[in-house]
C-alpha cells in the first residue's frame, strides 16, 4: 500500500516539498530570460485575440505553438536554476518509512485512516490504512456502475465497492475523526461525501479530506496551519468572451463582510492577474469566484478566467503555469476555488498531476477547497457563507466543510440546501 501511495503524484509531492523550478532567479542567462518574457507576452497577446475570435483555427494553432515554446524555454531556465538539482533529487521516489507514515496519520488524530484507490486495467484496488492495520480489496471495474451518474442507485453501487469492504472499520469512526481519501485517475470527480455508509452519507459519519498520495500528505503537513483570518476575495471578473457573473461578485463582497479585517475585494474589471499577484502578500485565505476551464486543445492547461488588463497586455487567463510562476501564496494558506468543476485533475507525462488543485498546492497552499461538479450560484453562495462562518469560529477547513455539509443535511441552511447537488460536490485537498 505504501509503495502505491508514494508512486501517486510523486513529482507533484516533490514540488510541494522543494518548490517547482519555474520562477526567475538571479543566475539566469540574460538572453534566455528575455526569451521567456517575450514568449510570455506573445502567448498573452494570442490569448487576448482568442477572446474576440474563439473559433479561429489558425489562432488556436498559433496559441498551442506559443504555449509549447514557452514551456520549453521555462524548462531550459529550470535546468540553470540552482534549485533544480534539489527538485530532481526529491522527484526520485523515496518510500516513506512505515513508522513515519503512521506518525503522519496520527498527527491528524489517533483514529485517522486513509482510504486509497489504485486503478489497473479491469481492476480497481482499494485499501484502508490506519496506524494499526492495512486492509486490501479489489473489484472488477465493470461492477462500479456509471461513474458519471450520481443518483441514489449509482451512489449505492459505488459505495458497495469502495466502502462496504471496510464497513466495520469505517463505522467505528466518529464524526470528528479524519478519513483521508487518496483517489486515482478516473475518480477525482466522484462525490465521496455522498456515498452511503450505514444509511447515512459518508460526510455525516467522518470528516473527509483528500490527498494525492503519501508524498503530498507529508509535504503539506510540513507547512503548518495559519490563522485563516486575512482574506483576499476575488469575484465575477469581467470578460467579453464569457458570461457575466454578477452572483460571483456579490458572493465575494458577502464573504468579505464576514471577516473582521478583510483585505480588498477584486471584482469585475479589477479582478486581473496582476492585481491578484500584487495583493497576495498578507492573505492566508484566497477566495476565487470566477469561471474555470478544463484543459483544451489550444491551451493544454486548466485555467481560471480573470479580467484582462489591456494596458499591460495581460489576457486574464490564469493557467497552471502562471499559478506556479507568478503567485506567491502564504505558506499553508487556504485557497477556495469557488467555480464549477475546479477539482478535476488529469494525468500528465510521468507522475505529475495536472489541474488547478495541484498547481495551487505546489504554489504554497496548505488546503484547496474546490468542486467536482457545477453548482448553482445561489446555493453556492449559501454554502460558502456557512463554510466561512464555521472557519471564522475557529474550526479548521476540513472540520468547517464537514459541519457545513451536515448542516445542509439537517435542513439548517434551507430546504433547497438539503439536495445532494448543493453540498456533496465540495472536496478539500490538503490537511485542512
Amino acid at each position: 500500500m505504501l509503495i502505491l501511495e508514494n508512486l501517486k503524484a510523486a513529482t507533484t509531492a516533490s514540488s510541494l516539498a522543494t518548490g517547482f523550478p519555474v520562477r526567475p532567479t538571479a543566475n539566469e542567462p540574460e538572453e534566455l530570460a528575455r526569451q521567456v518574457e517575450d514568449a510570455h507576452r506573445q502567448r498573452e497577446a494570442l490569448r487576448l485575440e482568442m477572446m474576440w475570435s474563439p473559433d479561429d483555427a489558425d489562432l488556436r494553432t498559433q496559441l498551442a505553438l506559443a504555449t509549447e515554446r514557452l514551456s520549453e524555454l521555462r524548462r531550459q531556465l529550470s535546468l540553470r536554476d540552482p534549485g533544480f538539482a534539489e527538485w530532481v533529487d526529491a522527484s526520485d521516489v523515496q518510500l516513506s518509512d512505515v513508522a513515519e507514515f503512521h506518525r503522519r496519520l496520527s498527527s491528524l488524530g489517533p483514529a485517522t485512516q486513509l482510504l486509497g484507490l489504485f486503478a489497473t486495467p479491469g481492476t480497481l484496488w482499494t485499501y484502508l490504512a490506519s496506524t494499526q492495520q492495512t486492509l486490501l480489496s479489489s473489484h472488477p471495474t465493470a461492477e462500479l456502475g456509471d461513474l458519471q451518474a450520481f443518483d441514489e442507485t449509482n451512489l449505492a453501487r459505488l459505495a458497495a465497492s469502495l466502502l462496504q469492504p471496510f464497513a466495520a472499520e469505517l463505522e467505528r469512526m466518529e464524526p470528528d475523526d479524519r478519513l483521508l481519501v487518496s483517489p486515482d485517475f478516473g475518480f477525482f470527480h466522484v462525490p465521496f461525501a455522498a456515498l452511503p455508509l450505514a444509511g447515512e452519507p459518508l460526510c455525516a459519519r467522518v470528516t473527509l479530506s483528500f490527498i494525492q498520495g503519501a508524498g503530498v500528505l507529508e509535504a503539506v503537513l510540513g507547512r503548518g496551519r495559519p490563522g485563516y483570518s486575512r482574506l483576499l476575495a476575488l469575484g465575477g471578473p469581467k470578460r467579453a468572451d464569457w458570461p457575466d457573473l454578477p452572483g460571483a461578485r456579490a458572493e465575494a463582497e458577502r464573504i468579505r463582510e464576514l471577516f473582521p479585517d478583510p483585505g480588498p475585494a477584486l471584482v469585475g474589471r479589477t479582478a486581473t492577474v496582476p492585481a491578484l499577484a500584487a495583493s497576495l502578500e498578507d492573505a492566508d485565505v484566497l477566495h476565487m469566484a470566477c469561471h474555470g476551464a478544463s484543459a483544451g486543445p489550444a491551451d493544454e492547461q486548466a485555467r481560471l478566467l480573470l479580467a484582462p488588463d489591456l494596458r499591460r497586455g495581460d489576457s486574464g487567463v490564469l493557467s497552471e503555469d502562471r499559478i506556479l510562476a507568478e503567485l506567491d501564496l502564504s505558506p499553508g494558506s487556504l485557497v477556495n476555488l469557488a467555480g464549477c468543476s475546479t477539482a478535476l485533475q488529469r494525468r500528465e507525462s510521468g507522475p505529475l498531476l495536472g489541474g488547478l488543485v495541484p498547481a495551487f498546492l505546489v504554489a504554497g497552499a496548505g488546503s484547496v477547497l474546490a468542486a467536482v461538479r457545477p453548482i448553482a450560484d445561489g446555493e453556492a453562495t449559501t454554502f460558502q457563507e456557512g463554510f466561512y462562518r464555521r472557519l471564522l469560529a475557529g474550526s479548521g477547513p476540513a472540520d468547517s466543510l464537514a459541519a457545513c455539509q451536515r448542516a445542509c443535511l439537517r435542513g439548517e441552511l434551507g430546504t433547497e440546501m438539503a439536495d445532494v447537488g448543493a453540498w456533496a460536490f465540495y472536496v478539500l485537498y490538503g490537511i485542512g
